[in-house]
């Protein structure tokens, strides 16, 4: 990258980790759908509870939402979405690993780490509704920051597991024009009648 006169040399760590955003708008149609179908389908029971206030008056929006809440609901949706792509990031193993795969290790242990926080949370979420307490708002902001945290990170690792697909379709395609390459340059060793070219 180059600002003026001067070049800025951009740290290959950062470049690893900034590499799979280019999937947002090479991959734009097939990374909506990943987010839309997931968040759609994913939180439909918390929409569904939305839908409540249209048709019963004495329920509102607000608590209906609290409702989502007080279930735990944003907690059991971030364990599943965070599962299912970690094992997308899982089974996503490129042929030659380069920095982006050398970062997977650490993403996994985020996306451990975010799925033991959120089963905690959901724990203490059931627990205080066992107890018929009423939940401190300081736990309806770790259950809601907890749920964009992970959408985040899930969505990050399905960027990362599009990323090694794009090199992996990208090498063999690569290995077939040298395959056909080769094939042609040992056709031209010879003129097919035993005289070497």
């Amino acid at each position: 990258m180059q600002l003026g006169s001067s070049t800025l040399k951009v740290p290959p760590a950062v470049a690893a980790l900034a590499a799979p955003l280019t999937m947002v708008t090479k991959r734009a149609g097939r990374c909506f759908r990943f987010l839309f179908l997931n968040l759609i389908f994913g939180l439909l029971g918390v929409y569904v509870l939305l839908l409540v206030p249209i048709f019963f008056a004495d329920h509102t929006f607000h608590a209906q939402f609290q409702a989502s809440l007080r279930s735990g609901a944003f907690y059991t949706f971030t364990i599943a979405f965070l599962s299912s792509t970690a094992l997308l990031l899982l089974e996503s193993q490129p042929r030659q690993p380069d920095a982006v795969g050398k970062l997977k290790p650490t993403l996994q242990l985020i996306v451990l780490a975010l799925v033991a926080f959120s089963a905690i949370g959901a724990a203490m979420q059931a627990w205080l509704e066992a107890t018929h307490a009423a939940p401190p708002d300081s736990a309806n902001t770790f259950q809601s920051l907890l749920f964009c945290i992970g959408v985040t990170v899930s969505f990050y690792c399905f960027l990362v597991a599009i990323y090694e697909e794009e090199l992996d379709d990208f090498g063999a395609s690569d290995s077939a024009k040298r395959d056909e390459l080769a094939r042609g340059a040992t056709t031209a060793d010879s003129d097919g009648r035993g005289i070497a070219v």
